[in-house]
């Protein structure tokens, strides 16, 4: 090691020197700076949805000039690549339109966002700092970005009781809170309804997507099969779906008495779900036996058969 004006110093003095400058160069003065990089060494997506790659890193960033972030694929050369994605508008990307790129706004943030992936994303990446005459580039630490197939499936929120006549609706959420392209959500059963998407902003500009499904369960709808199916469009042959049997509840069918009796009519009303009534009364102060009004089904289509009944008779169910 040099010293200045080590040649008109004794040999023991120049030595002391030397080991001494040895001694703190073990330490932090004589060390080039440390550039780190802080992001997980492997994220997993699925096939149309999304996936973030959180980063952040050490720079110098008192270097003049102004500020640019790249993310590269791993065999890519900084220079002369297209880039994945930049803040540089001088650079060219190899997929223009903003499906990839990086977000955070604080200067030691490169969290790289990739919406609607895909198959070809699966790939190691890394990511490189300018800033003024400052460059470097984060060799050491490059994440991987696995990709699989859509596992995800939509979530049906349907009423616990689906009562014939009565109308209801039925909600089919989409996998995923993506910015990205849209889902398309669609509905399939054998049966009239009508169908409104509905759209959720979230925080970090995320978003939710649903579909609310409203219809008039029939008793001819018991049984039937109903299916939500989530379509990715920005990624070719990528779908989701989920199907549930309906159960509905249709009327009963009630035997009502209304019985005669002195000063006026007792009438015995009986409330079922999904029932509806007609009930024939018998004349005030009438000593004949009153008319059983017997009700089947439900709606406005209704069957109601007279029988001559006791007046002492109590109600049954059929």
């Amino acid at each position: 090691m040099w010293v200045p004006g080590a040649s008109q110093m004794p040999p023991s003095a120049k030595l002391c020197i030397e080991i001494i400058l040895a001694l703190l160069c073990q330490g932090r003065l004589c060390q080039a700076p440390v550039y780190q990089i802080q992001v997980p060494s492997r994220v997993t997506a699925q096939q149309g949805l999304c996936v973030l790659l959180p980063c952040n890193f050490i720079a110098n960033f008192n270097s003049s000039g102004f500020a640019y972030k790249y993310w590269f694929l791993m065999d890519d050369d900084r220079d002369t690549s297209l880039a994945v994605a930049t803040t540089d508008p001088g650079r060219a990307l190899r997929e223009p339109g903003g499906r990839i790129r990086l977000v955070g706004d604080a200067p030691d943030d490169c969290s790289l966002l990739i919406s609607d992936v895909r198959a070809g994303d699966r790939a190691h990446y890394y990511f490189r700092f300018v800033k003024g005459d400052f460059k470097y580039s984060y060799y050491e630490t490059q994440p991987l970005v696995d990709v699989t197939e859509l596992m995800q499936q939509p979530v049906l929120k349907v009423p616990e009781v689906l009562l014939s006549g009565q109308l209801v609706n039925v909600t089919c959420q989409a996998p995923g809170t993506c910015s990205g392209t849209p889902p398309q959500i669609t509905w399939s059963g054998g049966f009239d309804y009508t169908a409104r998407n509905v759209w959720v902003a979230l925080a970090n500009g995320s978003a939710s997507y649903s579909s609310v499904l409203s219809f008039t369960p029939a008793p001819g709808d018991d049984g039937k099969e109903l299916v939500c199916t989530v379509t990715y469009p920005a990624v070719v042959g990528v779908c989701t779906r989920r199907a549930i049997r309906l159960q509905v509840h249709s009327g009963f069918s009630w035997t009502l008495v209304v019985a005669s009796a002195a000063g006026g009519s007792l009438v015995l009303v009986v409330a079922g779900a999904a029932v509806a009534w007609k009930v024939m009364k018998g004349r005030q102060g009438s000593r004949g036996p009153a008319r059983a009004g017997r009700c089947q089904g439900t709606g406005d289509r209704q069957v109601c058969n007279s029988d001559q009944q006791p007046a002492s008779m109590a109600p049954s169910h059929r």
